[in-house]
C-alpha cells in the first residue's frame, strides 16, 4: 500500500495515493516511511496543517531523521508558523551538516520571518554545498536585497539565472527596478516569461506594472499591453460567467467587498483604513477578503470589517464561490497588477459590479472590472481612452490620508543652504529625473540634496550624473531604507521636496508636506504621473505644479532663492494638509459611498447583459 501510494502520487492521483498511504498506516502504524510519504503528499497538495502530524509521527518513530524535520519545516512554513519552521529546518541542518535542502529552506524561512542576516548565512552555506543550485542563489540574493546590498543581490540573481532562469530572472527584474533600471527590469520580465511561458503570471503582472515607471512607454503602449494580457488570460474566463442572483433593489443596504493582500501597515492598507472606519453601516456592510496570511497588524482592519475572509490559499474558483455565496454587491480590487493581486478572480466576475481602486491609479485591462475610482486631477475629462474601465471621479480627492504617527515637531526653517530631497522608492527615479535634479542643484549654489538610493553602483551612477553638471558628491546625502522615526526625520530635513516622474509620489509626498517641505511636481500624461497634481491641488498649492521639466526646475529654483516665501510656506504646510479634503475621512467616505450607490443603481436600471462584461 505504501509503494502503491508513491506510484499514484507520481501519477498525480492524489486522492487515491492518500487512501493507499492511510491504508498502509492503518495496517502498520509504526511504518515511518508511510507517515513520511503522507506528509510529502499533503505538503505538495498545500494541505500544510494536515501534514504537520504526519511528520511528527515519523519523528516519534525515528527521532533523528533529518528529512522528516525538513518536511516538518515545509509544513510549518506553509501554515505560516515561521518560528517553528525555522527551528525544524535548523534541526535538520544540525543533524545533517551536508543537507542542502535544509539549508536552502532555512534560508527562505529566515528571509520570510525578516531575519535577513541569518538568512544570508544559511543561504550562503547552501550555495557552498550546491554552487549550481539556482534556488540557493536566489534565496541569497533576496536576503541581500532586503539588506540593501543591491550589487551583491543582482550578482546572486544573475548566477542563479545560469541554473534556474525562470525563477531567477523574476527576482533579478525586481532588483533592477529597485535600482532605477526600469528598461532592463522589463527586459528580464520578458526573459522570465520566455523561460517559463506557462508559469509566469507574476512576471506578466510585473511587466504591466513596471511600464508605468518607464518614460519610454506611452499611455497607448501601456493600454495595448494591458489589453493583450486580458485577451490571453482574462477574457476566456469571462465567457463562462453565470448570472448573479443579487437582489435588484437600488436603495438596499449594499454589501461591499474589498480584496487586498495589504490590510496591514502599508500605503494601501493605511489609505483604505479611514474608509473602513467611516463607512455608514446602516447603508453598507463591509466584507474584507485578505489575500495574505493574517498578522497582528491586520487586527485593526478586522475590527472595522463586518466580515473577514482569508482567501490566501484558496483558488480563484474557491474564492469566487465564497464571494457569490456572500452575495457581494460591489467587489473592489485594491491591487491592480501589484504583487499579491487576484485579478483572475475578478475575471470570473463573482460580483455583479466590480471596481478597482487605490493600488495605483492605472488600468487593470479587464473588461469584467466595470469601474476605476479616481478624481478629476488624476483623470481630467477626456482621458478615459487610456483605460478599459469606466472612470468614476470623486468630487474632491482620490485619496484619504492620515499621518502615521511619530515626531510631530516641525523642523526649523532657517537654514544656511537649501536642501532638496526625494525619499520615494528609487524605482521612480528615471535618468531624465536625475538630469533635471542635477541642473536644479547646479543653478542653486550651496544647495544640497537628500536622496533615497541603494548603496553601491547605483549611488556611483547617480553621483556621476550630478558631477557631469558640476555638483560634487559631498552635496549629496544618500539614505537607504529607514525605520519610521529616521524616515520622519529625513522628511523634515528637506526644505523643498522634488517629486519623481513619470511615476509620482503619493504617500511620500504627503508625509513630506506634513513635515513642512513643499514639493514640486510635474504633470504627465498618465494618471500615475499626476498624483502630485491631485495632492497639491487638494492642499491649495497649484503654483508648485509644472507642465514641463524646464518649468519644474524653475519652480524649484525660485523656491530656493526666496527664503522668506519658502519659510512662510513651510510654516503653514501642515495646517494646509490638515484642512484639506485629504484628511476629512468622514466626507471622503460619503463621497466614495455615493459613487458605490450610483454604480449599483446603474446596474439595477440596465439589468445584467453581456455588454457589462
Amino acid at each position: 500500500h505504501n509503494s502503491l501510494g508513491n506510484i499514484l502520487r507520481g501519477q498525480g492521483r492524489l486522492d487515491a495515493a492518500e487512501a493507499a498511504l492511510l491504508r498502509a498506516i492503518q495496517s502498520n502504524p509504526r511504518l515511518a516511511e508511510a507517515h513520511y510519504n503522507l506528509g510529502i503528499l499533503l505538503v505538495g497538495d498545500k494541505r500544510f496543517t494536515a501534514a504537520i502530524p504526519a511528520f511528527q509521527a515519523v519523528l516519534e518513530l525515528v527521532p533523528g531523521f533529518a528529512p522528516a524535520f525538513n518536511g516538518l519545516g515545509a509544513a510549518y512554513s506553509g501554515a505560516n508558523r515561521l518560528v517553528e519552521a525555522v527551528a525544524a529546518y535548523r534541526t535538520a541542518a544540525q543533524l545533517d551538516p551536508f543537507f542542502i535542502d535544509a539549508y536552502t529552506n532555512l534560508g527562505r524561512a529566515l528571509l520570510d520571518s525578516g531575519q535577513f542576516e541569518l538568512s544570508i548565512a544559511a543561504s550562503g552555506r547552501a550555495v557552498e554545498l550546491a554552487p549550481n543550485s539556482g534556488f540557493a542563489h536566489c534565496n541569497l540574493g533576496a536576503a541581500l536585497r532586503e539588506m540593501g546590498q543591491m550589487d551583491e543581490a543582482i550578482a546572486a540573481f544573475k548566477t542563479a539565472g545560469q541554473f534556474e532562469p525562470s525563477f531567477a530572472y523574476s527576482d533579478l527584474a525586481n532588483a533592477l527596478k529597485d535600482t532605477g533600471q526600469i528598461q532592463e527590469a522589463m527586459d528580464f520580465c520578458r526573459k522570465a516569461i520566455g523561460s517559463a511561458p506557462d508559469d509566469s503570471m507574476t512576471d506578466r503582472d510585473n511587466l504591466l506594472y513596471f511600464s508605468y515607471f518607464n518614460p519610454s512607454c506611452t499611455p497607448q503602449m501601456i493600454l495595448a499591453e494591458h489589453r493583450r494580457w486580458a485577451e490571453q488570460y482574462a477574457e476566456p474566463l469571462a465567457r463562462a460567467i453565470p448570472p448573479h442572483l443579487n437582489r435588484r433593489s437600488p436603495e438596499k443596504r449594499l454589501k461591499i467587498g474589498y480584496v487586498s493582500p495589504d490590510f496591514r501597515v502599508h500605503p494601501v492598507g493605511l489609505a483604505i483604513l479611514p474608509v473602513l472606519e467611516n463607512h455608514n453601516r446602516e447603508q453598507f456592510e463591509v466584507v474584507c477578503f485578505s489575500n495574505s496570511l493574517a498578522t497582528a497588524a491586520s487586527e485593526r482592519f478586522k475590527a472595522n470589517a463586518d466580515q473577514w475572509h482569508q482567501i490566501e490559499g484558496l483558488s480563484d474558483e474557491q474564492a469566487g464561490r465564497l464571494i457569490r455565496e456572500e452575495r457581494i454587491d460591489i467587489l473592489v480590487d485594491l491591487s491592480l497588477h501589484m504583487r499579491g493581486n487576484r485579478l483572475l478572480l475578478f475575471a470570473r466576475k463573482p460580483a455583479p459590479v466590480q471596481g478597482t481602486y487605490l493600488g495605483y491609479p492605472g488600468t487593470t485591462g479587464l473588461g469584467s472590472i466595470d469601474y476605476r475610482i479616481s478624481d478629476g486631477y488624476l483623470d481630467p475629462l477626456g482621458s478615459d481612452e487610456n483605460c478599459t474601465e469606466k472612470t468614476v471621479r470623486l468630487p474632491c480627492s482620490y485619496l484619504c490620508w492620515r499621518w502615521n504617527g511619530g515626531d510631530e515637531r516641525l523642523p526649523p526653517t532657517a537654514r544656511r543652504h537649501v536642501t532638496f530631497g526625494c525619499l520615494n522608492d528609487f524605482a521612480k527615479v528615471t535618468p531624465i529625473v536625475l538630469e533635471v535634479w542635477a541642473r536644479i542643484l547646479s543653478s542653486a549654489p550651496g544647495s544640497r540634496m537628500i536622496l533615497r538610493c541603494p548603496k553601491g553602483e547605483t549611488r556611483r551612477r547617480v553621483a556621476g550624473v550630478f558631477k557631469h553638471h558640476g555638483v560634487s558628491s559631498d552635496r549629496l546625502d544618500f539614505v537607504g531604507k529607514m525605520p519610521w522615526p529616521q524616515y520622519v526625520q529625513a522628511c523634515g530635513q528637506q526644505d523643498v521636496g522634488l517629486d519623481p516622474f513619470p511615476y509620482c509620489g503619493h504617500t511620500t509626498t504627503l508625509d513630506t508636506l506634513w513635515m513642512g517641505s513643499p514639493t514640486v511636481t510635474l504633470s504627465g500624461k498618465t494618471a500615475v504621473s499626476r498624483g502630485g497634481v491631485s495632492i497639491l491641488s487638494s492642499v491649495g498649492l497649484p503654483e508648485l505644479i509644472a507642465d514641463n521639466p524646464e518649468r519644474y526646475a524653475t519652480i524649484a529654483r525660485e523656491l530656493a532663492e526666496d527664503s522668506g516665501r519658502l519659510g512662510r510656506l513651510r510654516q503653514g504646510l501642515r495646517e494646509r494638509v490638515r484642512a484639506s479634503p485629504l484628511m476629512d475621512a468622514k466626507a471622503f467616505a460619503r463621497d466614495i459611498e455615493a459613487a458605490y450607490r450610483q454604480m449599483w443603481r446603474q446596474w439595477c436600471q440596465k439589468g445584467e447583459t453581456d455588454a457589462n462584461f
